[in-house]
């Protein structure tokens, strides 16, 4: 049954595999073999996911349990066992990723769809963006995010008490802060993006890592924003989406 799954694996991998420079005989998720437990492994380094996404009053929190969005079944199907398990289509702005323990993480990849009730939402560059926070301190205030309905500027007293236009800074992270980004065209089947070649800088309060992996440690985040549903990006097609496979290659 364990070769059975890896084989699957194979299958299933075998376009991102070009891109995640995995091994060529099959997924290289490092420390997490999956042939030797390394589900048991996978789940311990990584809380409930969270999700954040608008709502009339704001910007609402749902927690997805990380067994649910990644498991044998949906290893080998792309889609969920039981449809309590399914992830509702939303306009999702943040992914949010808490780790349990210190790993070092070269590549990182998820599949997402658009949803297949919205008939003109396909054929859409996605972008997403990864920041890491090193504590729920350093996480953004989600009460202060911006929101669509938000404005982008304000009207402050200069020195000379003369009205002048400025920019409101939100708590959502620029992009300059961004440890990676990667894009997906949507489509109404499941398609994988893969985060690699991480950018960690002192800015964030950890060393640069000249190997382009990610230092994360136990208790710290990392944020998956989707640009398309960002309020900083009003410019951009919003999609509305949903996710599964949450896999990264580490060590």
């Amino acid at each position: 049954m364990k070769r059975k799954i890896i084989k699957i694996l194979l299958s299933l991998f075998i376009a991102p595999i070009l891109t995640l420079s995995l091994l060529s005989c099959g997924p290289d998720l490092g420390k997490f073999d999956l042939e030797d437990g390394g589900f048991d492994e996978l789940y311990g380094s990584v809380d409930d996911i969270k999700v954040l996404f608008e709502n009339t009053s704001g910007f609402e929190e749902e927690s997805i349990d990380f067994e649910d969005l990644t498991n044998e079944y949906t290893i080998t199907n792309l889609y969920w066992e039981n449809t309590d398990d399914v992830i509702l289509n939303h306009e999702y702005v943040y992914i949010i990723i808490p780790f349990k323990s210190d790993m070092k993480i070269e590549e990182l990849a998820l599949y997402v769809q658009s949803d297949s009730n919205v008939p003109n939402n396909v054929g859409i560059e996605l972008e997403f963006s990864a920041f890491y926070f090193k504590n729920s301190d350093s996480c953004p205030n989600k009460d202060k995010l911006k929101k669509m309905s938000d404005p982008d500027t304000k009207i402050e007293k200069d020195i000379n008490n003369n009205d002048v236009e400025v920019e409101i800074e939100y708590a959502d992270p620029k992009k300059e802060a961004r440890v990676a980004y990667s894009t997906v065209t949507s489509s109404h089947s499941f398609e994988s993006f893969v985060l690699g070649g991480f950018h960690q800088t002192l800015d964030i309060g950890e060393g640069y890592v000249s190997d382009g992996c990610l230092l994360v440690k136990d208790g710290s985040y990392l944020y998956l924003r989707v640009e398309n549903n960002s309020a900083l990006n009003r410019n951009m097609t919003p999609v509305s989406i949903s996710f599964i496979n949450l896999l990264f290659k580490a060590e």
